[in-house]
């Protein structure tokens, strides 16, 4: 499994990172690499790209890279605003545009991800089409994107982080129904619903829809950190420092600080709140009761996920069909079992069904791998 983001800030570099770098990272007919930066130099890779903005995929890169990094401009933006690395190493791409590298016919797409995240397409010179998918939450308006509709494709690396998730639409739903009971709760009892704070948990970057869509419902002000609010200028071209906190209905904290302890020592150096509501949404929360609520201060746990549900997934593959899978997340039983459920998926005739997610896919409810 994949390692969690840091909250708004780049992990620490390390000179111990190196170690064998495996197959998936590597795209196959080309001297290219992707999400590869904490192997050391590889000698056969000339060409590294980078498809979002999360440590476990940027880990290894800071300012003494020296090869250069393709990646879409929020991405590069931010690693050279975070980690340092140096403009002349970043290549910027254009979404839904083809440039040629090396020969090969390169066009990044939006992953549905996080800000910045992206599909890629590889056109090699002898014709092959190969998509990697980097981290990614399918949608059918994939199927009409022109770069991918008409094209088909010989190998697809596929992200295979998943759980069977609710749609986001249905995350931030939920969480609009408690705030909404909650409202009717406090004017039913003569309290000023302005007293509550409402908290969203969020990682480096990524949940922008979720606090974004609860902000809007309720008319809210959003306040973040000054850390928190750079990367978001940069990422989504907001500011949330221009009104003062006390003003703002809702926070965005950084995933971690979401206990009881930090939340309540929060809440006492406030004039303004009386309480706090405060939602972790996250695919870790998936199949959990994680509601917890002590005095003043509340915590839910909302399963929301950027990476693609069981069916998004299958979907995905049964439309564009591709000749061969290769999955960039181990999955249970190895690699044999889930090409045998891969080419179910594509229509192979004599496959048995898949019926359960936890049979193809390893599943851990243990957090602090992968972000969700």
């Amino acid at each position: 499994m994949k390692r969690r983001s840091t909250p708004f800030k780049a992990s620490p570099q390390s000179n111990k990172l190196k170690k064998t770098c495996p197959p998936f990272k590597k795209i196959k007919g080309t001297k290219f690499a992707v999400d590869a930066f904490c192997y050391g130099d590889l000698p056969e890779v000339e060409i590294y790209f980078l498809t979002h903005f999360h440590s476990d995929h940027y880990i290894g890169l800071n300012g003494n890279f020296k090869h250069p990094v393709y990646c879409s401009k929020i991405t590069g933006d931010l690693c050279k605003q975070v980690l340092n690395v140096k403009s002349n190493n970043i290549r910027i791409l254009e979404d839904n545009k083809t440039t040629v590298i090396a020969g090969t016919k390169v066009t990044i797409i939006d992953a549905n991800h996080c800000p910045g995240s992206v599909m890629i397409v590889f056109t090699l010179p002898n014709g092959q089409n190969i998509l990697h998918c980097g981290d990614f939450r399918a949608t059918n308006s994939m199927h009409t994107n022109p770069f991918l509709k008409n094209t088909n494709f010989d190998l697809i690396y596929l992200d295979t982080t998943l759980y069977d998730f609710p749609s986001q639409k249905e995350s931030i739903e939920s969480a609009l129904s408690i705030l909404k009971k909650k409202k009717l709760v406090m004017l039913k009892n003569g309290e000023d619903f302005s007293k509550l704070l409402i908290v969203c948990g969020t990682y480096t970057i990524g949940k922008e829809k979720f606090f974004l869509g609860i902000a809007e419902n309720f008319k809210l002000n959003i306040w973040s950190t000054p850390e928190k609010n750079k990367i978001l200028k940069t990422a989504i071209n907001q500011d949330f420092n221009k009104t003062p906190s006390h003003l703002c209905g809702l926070h965005v904290l950084p995933m971690l600080n979401l206990n009881y302890d930090y939340l309540h020592r929060y809440l006492q150096k406030s004039k303004h709140f009386n309480e706090i509501i405060a939602f972790k949404p996250s695919g870790w929360e998936h199949s959990k009761d994680s509601f917890t609520q002590r005095e003043n201060v509340a915590i839910f746990g909302i399963p929301y996920s950027e990476h693609s549900s069981f069916i998004e997934l299958q979907n995905f593959i049964k439309f564009f069909r591709p000749k061969s899978i290769i999955p960039t997340v181990p999955g249970r039983g190895g690699n044999a079992k889930m090409q045998k459920h891969f080419s179910c998926w594509i229509g192979a005739e004599n496959q048995k069904s898949q019926t359960k997610i936890s049979d193809f896919f390893k599943v851990s409810n243990k957090p602090g791998s992968s972000t969700r």
